[in-house]
């Protein structure tokens, strides 16, 4: 007999998601296209910078009209993909607090009374805003992919050199990322637990508070939510220091991988081995690569 194994999380949230396909696909599809246009920019500075400004056999105004074409049509995609993002988020969010009622509201009393009603109501906010973030960001990071691993072609088709050099920062970002993960998350999970260990003792005074002044328990019950209060301070205390120790570096690193970049390339285009156009639109590839990387690692964590 065959035992059966319940989904994973992955695969339960695309079911929520499925239910609203329709802004997921357009979502989906306006980062794709939206990152596609952003990748030919560069290339019509490029050719601007080169054939117009340098060598003039190119006139100026055609490749300023295909600019402004492409400057709208990114600002539509963006547009699109950002509205149906967000509201393929609210929406799997409300499915998932009507789900949770619903099952609730199916639960017999006794279930229902070894349940702690802080941890319920607190996690249940906490977990679905998290859900909800998630899926905020799904459009923007599968758009950031693409726009990576484009940049990353059209880089190696321009400066196989350099794009190896911009290419190295990556790794390091995914293991400062990775590292900064396996510390960050049992903190962050310790305090969620501790805050809904404070909210479970705030509802469990305010709904027992004549028993606790029958009794003459005030100052028991004060000194009992100091000391939750402090230890979910002390949490979260211990969730900002770690994070401040690895935040910096993953801001530096894109940035110290820039400089060597551009110095590298500069040192190219003043010895004839790079053009200028080139390197200017090696310039902005290294501005589209680096945005998504740190995007991609502040996921990670």
């Amino acid at each position: 007999m065959s035992e059966t194994t319940s989904p994973g999380w992955i695969a339960r949230l695309w079911g929520y998601m499925l239910r609203h396909r329709a802004s997921l696909y357009i979502s989906l599809a306006a980062a794709l296209l939206g990152s596609a246009c952003q990748v030919v920019v560069p290339l019509i500075a490029r050719q601007i910078v080169d054939n117009v400004i340098i060598a003039k056999t190119s006139p100026l105004l055609p490749w300023l009209v295909l600019l402004v074409t492409l400057a709208l049509v990114t600002f539509g995609f963006s547009y699109l993909r950002r509205y149906r993002g967000g509201r393929v988020a609210l929406e799997v969010q409300n499915d998932l607090r009507n789900d949770m009622h619903d099952k609730l509201q199916h639960m017999d009393f006794a279930s229902l009374d070894e349940m702690p009603t802080g941890q319920l109501v607190s996690r249940a906010n906490s977990d679905s805003t998290l859900v909800q973030g998630l899926l905020n960001m799904l459009p923007l990071m599968s758009g950031n992919v693409i726009l990576m691993v484009l940049s990353l072609v059209v880089m190696f088709f321009l400066s196989p050199l350099l794009a190896l050099v911009s290419l190295a920062v990556t790794p390091l970002l995914i293991l400062l990322s990775y590292r900064m993960r396996i510390r960050l998350l049992p903190a962050t999970w310790d305090a969620q637990q501790r805050e809904g260990d404070v909210a479970q003792m705030v509802d469990e005074d305010v709904s027992g508070v004549r028993v606790v002044k029958a009794f003459g328990r005030e100052q028991r019950e004060i000194e009992r939510m100091t000391e939750v209060a402090t230890g979910l301070y002390g949490s979260q205390m211990r969730a900002v220091r770690i994070e401040s120790r690895f935040q910096p570096l993953l801001q530096a690193v894109p940035v110290l991988g820039q400089v060597a970049v551009l110095a590298l390339g500069g040192w190219l285009a003043l010895h004839g081995d790079l053009t200028i156009g080139t390197f200017l639109a090696f310039s902005a590839y290294i501005g589209q690569l680096m945005a998504p990387a740190r995007t991609l690692a502040g996921v990670l964590t």
